[in-house]
């Protein structure tokens, strides 16, 4: 059901004024995907209905598609998509038929009217699912497997037709609780390397996780000559490996070995704690295990990536299960996990973690092209939303919508100083498009949700994502550009 609003109809008490219709367009911009609100049905004339919000705003509207409303209904609605051209939602269910409901299908399910089983019912309905015999059956006997997991969350995995385990339910937790980034796994992984004592191992670590491909990166490419002389006091200057890290030009994937193999763990765990260390670690790290600009740039090099990442984990993991080392292989089947949980997700909507390595930092991305993938696909119509957390500009939201040849863009920034910073810039990236055959619209604003539960933030898009009909389902379309 699309509905375009008619400014002149938002009203309060049947005075119309102009912060009236403010007041209306707020307050559904300031709902999120999944956000749900009740409305009154005050009236039915063939297509045409009104709807009166909670704060007394009434929206006249026109269905596009038959919905059974009569007047005095009481109906939820839930947010299907908040964009800067939009406001999609959907009717959810009569609020005095819902207990009906959720009796009637319980009975025919023969299971008793327990909290989690009332939820599951009621979160079936609110995420467009059937709730037949046989779905309400097994998802029961799915709460009572996994008696920690939300019902919400069971739900949502079988809405995506992902496998209901508990690798996935504490994947997707981990998604809904911003610990999911790929990058920081990563990280993790050469935390728990430096505590390793056998050098056997630390080396198989370096060895599997390396790519022979990969262009040589020499000392002094990541280290200074007075940062190597400080690394040369912890290693001893007298030594051959010292002699190597003065000239510079020992690959660091190669020093990584030489350290593993030529200091005894008290020492090697005296240079671990060196900034020096850590440095080339990170470089290591960026160059084997993230993703550059110009890779994202060809297609196919992102799958490429994680193609090679899951093999190199794979690898890892099963060496490491030889070796006894607990606590890092958790951390590497821990990232395995992720990673198939993401592809996993792939198959029900185009989603993507970009590890990235910039030139001066890192930075964790997640890229959502909503689009359904059980849909019809539209080509020449993609909305798109990139969340990248870099170091030091902190989070950045882009909201990205392309019509033909019509591309517009919302950038949604931490702070005013970062603002001023993207905007002095923004005339390169205008130009660039524009070259590219676009014609462009670029906003930019400060994100002023911070307060709040971030609900702007596209790791909620995504922990919301079972909401993404998998059937053409009836909504409204709210324009708002007012």
């Amino acid at each position: 059901m699309n509905i375009g609003i008619n400014t002149s109809s938002l009203y309060t008490q049947n005075i119309i004024t102009e912060q009236n219709k403010i007041n209306a367009i707020e307050l559904l911009k300031n709902l999120s995907i999944g956000d749900e609100f009740n409305g009154k049905v005050l009236s039915v004339i063939g297509q045409d209905v009104e709807i009166r919000l909670d704060n007394g705003n009434i929206i006249n509207a026109t269905m596009t598609e038959d919905f059974n409303f009569n007047i005095g209904d009481d109906i939820k609605f839930a947010i299907k998509d908040n964009s800067q051209q939009q406001i999609v939602i959907k009717p959810q269910v009569n609020l005095k038929d819902e207990f009906v409901l959720i009796d009637k299908a319980l009975d025919n399910a023969k299971i008793p009217p327990t909290d989690k089983n009332v939820d599951l019912v009621r979160e079936l309905v609110r995420q467009n699912m059937p709730i037949d015999k046989e779905t309400v059956t097994n998802l029961s006997k799915q709460i009572l497997k996994f008696p920690e997991a939300k019902v919400s969350d069971i739900v949502s995995l079988k809405h995506m037709g992902i496998e209901i385990n508990a690798d996935n339910l504490n994947q997707l937790s981990k998604y809904q609780n911003y610990e999911h980034s790929i990058k920081d796994g990563m990280v993790q992984i050469f935390d728990e390397y430096v505590k390793i004592e056998s050098p056997i191992v630390r080396n198989a670590v370096i060895e599997h996780l390396s790519t022979d491909t990969k262009l040589p990166v020499p000392l002094k490419e990541v280290l200074t000559p007075i940062q190597r002389e400080e690394l040369i006091n912890v290693l001893g200057k007298e030594t051959s490996l010292a002699v190597e890290v003065k000239e510079g030009e020992l690959d660091i994937k190669d020093f990584l070995n030489k350290v593993n193999t030529t200091l005894e763990y008290p020492e090697f765990e005296k240079l671990a704690q060196t900034k020096e260390y850590k440095e080339i670690i990170r470089e290591f790290v960026r160059n084997e295990l993230l993703l550059s600009p110009k890779q994202i740039e060809k297609e196919g090099e992102v799958s490429k990536f994680y193609e090679e990442i899951s093999e190199k984990l794979e690898s890892l993991a099963e060496e490491l299960v030889k070796s006894g080392e607990t606590k890092i292989s958790n951390t590497v089947n821990e990232l395995r996990s992720n990673i198939t949980f993401l592809n996993n997700v792939n198959n029900f909507m185009a989603y993507v973690q970009l590890p990235l390595k910039l030139s001066e930092q890192e930075a964790h991305g997640d890229l959502y092209v909503f689009r359904n993938k059980k849909s019809v696909k539209d080509d020449n119509n993609v909305t798109a939303l990139l969340h990248l957390d870099m170091d030091n500009i902190g989070a950045l939201d882009v909201f990205i919508s392309l019509n033909n040849n019509n591309l517009s863009t919302n950038f949604r920034l931490a702070n005013e100083e970062v603002l001023d910073f993207i905007e002095a810039h923004m005339h390169i990236l205008n130009e660039r498009l524009q070259k590219l055959g676009y014609n462009v619209d670029i906003k930019t604003q400060i994100n002023e949700d911070t307060n709040t539960k971030k609900e702007n933030s596209l790791i909620d898009t995504f922990a919301k994502i079972a909401n993404i009909p998998t059937v053409t389902t009836t909504r409204f379309s709210f324009d708002i550009k007012a």
